[in-house]
């Protein structure tokens, strides 16, 4: 199976990030993406990485007529009383983003992320509509990569970066193997349905 794997933003605008660990959500991800792609190589399947801009990795992603698509990220607490304080984050959860109206992919994201969870350690916050932050109406339009992306695509949230408990029980003691390895177990119900190893 042709499976794109992609880590959340890019080196210029790195998201979201924990100051008191000095880490920040895009090299974290490119860490668990890495041993993601290695698993999944392994189990037979055509893994294609992309990094780089959201326009970049959807243009890949479509170019190379993948089957399955995630772009990997870590959340950010957005209840803050004060949202500049990231080093008291109340954020705690795995979640997954679906492209927001789509009843199929809605149950897909909730099935990942109840997988993902209990792997984790943390709360199964569910499949959550995707939608766009930025620009002058946030929250009105569905979030790029679900839907620019052809194939089925699923945005991983799979903890909270600026949550300092998350950060040093998975990322300080460097155990992105892991994560990796929650994100491979959330997949694998999709990859039985869309078709198994590419070798088969």
């Amino acid at each position: 199976m042709r499976i794109a794997i992609c880590p959340g933003h890019h080196v210029d605008a790195p998201g979201a990030v924990n100051h008191n660990y000095e880490l920040n959500e895009h090299a974290e991800a490119c860490k668990v993406v890495t041993h993601a792609a290695d698993m999944l190589m392994a189990a037979g399947h055509d893994v294609g990485v992309f990094k780089g801009r959201l326009g970049h990795k959807v243009s890949a992603i479509n170019g190379g007529e993948y089957q399955l698509a995630v772009d990997y990220h870590f959340n950010a607490d957005a209840d803050h009383a004060d949202p500049h304080d990231l080093d008291d984050s109340r954020g705690t959860g795995c979640m997954v983003m679906y492209y927001p109206g789509n009843a199929m992919r809605k149950a897909q994201a909730d099935a990942i992320s109840r997988i993902m969870a209990p792997m984790l350690g943390r709360r199964d916050l569910g499949g959550r509509p995707g939608v766009y932050w930025g620009g002058a109406n946030p929250g009105t339009k569905p979030d790029y990569f679900l839907a620019h992306t052809r194939c089925p695509a699923f945005i991983t949230e799979a903890g909270y970066i600026d949550n300092n408990g998350f950060a040093k029980e998975w990322l300080v003691s460097g155990r992105h193997e892991d994560l990796a390895k929650a994100l491979v177990a959330g997949l694998q119900p999709l990859i039985e349905q869309y078709g198994g190893a590419s070798n088969d």
